[in-house]
């Protein structure tokens, strides 16, 4: 062993760290081609949104059933009550997922409005010029000048934001003593108590008739 700062006698390491390290010097490059993919991608598409419509869902276990997330696609019985057909959704931009089941009420209802929403703002060309089709939602027949394109989530999530409600102390919150409170709750209980073993005491034991002497 060595001693001390000194030298390691006769160090044959060969560590060849070069074959163990991996490093990521095309990182940038990567990133620049993956906006160009989504550029060509929206491109495209255009002038459709860049994502499809996805129903709004609780995270599951009792840890996060809290939190509102983004599902996979709407149930059958969404879109039943929203008046769209499965198969047309899928041609208009909304997401469909056969196997899922509604639990909530609310939640159905909540996902139904936000696909009567989508209908609201929703625009479709007709296929060929001049011919309009009539159908769940029906092709427009008014001349939409198109030059943006939605990118990103379609209707995100809308987060309430916590309010606070303000209000004036009180003289008598200002006085208020929480540990003399306590105290005092604990005193009446320990009375209680006392009091009911006295009762019990004596109607157990039974008291002497009045008007008797003690002395026979």
């Amino acid at each position: 062993m060595v001693s001390h700062n000194n030298a390691v006698p006769q160090s044959k390491w060969k560590k060849d760290w070069t074959d163990r390290v991996k490093l990521f010097f095309n990182q940038p490059a990567k990133a620049k081609k993956r906006a160009e993919t989504r550029l060509a991608k929206a491109l495209k598409v255009f002038p459709r949104p860049t994502e499809s419509l996805r129903p709004v869902v609780r995270l599951n276990s009792k840890r996060y059933n809290r939190k509102s997330a983004l599902g996979r696609g709407f149930s059958i019985e969404e879109l039943k009550q929203a008046g769209i057909p499965v198969q047309f959704a899928r041609t208009v931009g909304i997401s469909v997922d056969l196997r899922r089941r509604n639990l909530s009420e609310e939640r159905l209802q909540e996902n139904v409005q936000r696909l009567k929403e989508y209908k609201e703002r929703l625009v479709l060309f007709p296929r060929t010029k001049g011919k309009f089709k009539k159908g769940p939602i029906a092709d427009t027949q008014e001349k939409v000048d198109v030059t943006s394109q939605v990118k990103g989530t379609v209707l995100p999530i809308k987060v309430a934001a916590p309010t606070v409600e303000v209000r004036e102390i009180t003289k008598e919150q200002q006085e208020f003593s929480a540990y003399k409170a306590v105290k005092k709750a604990r005193k009446a209980i320990k009375q209680y108590r006392y009091l009911q073993s006295k009762k019990a005491k004596a109607k157990k034991g039974g008291a002497a008739p009045q008007g008797q002497s003690q002395q026979e």
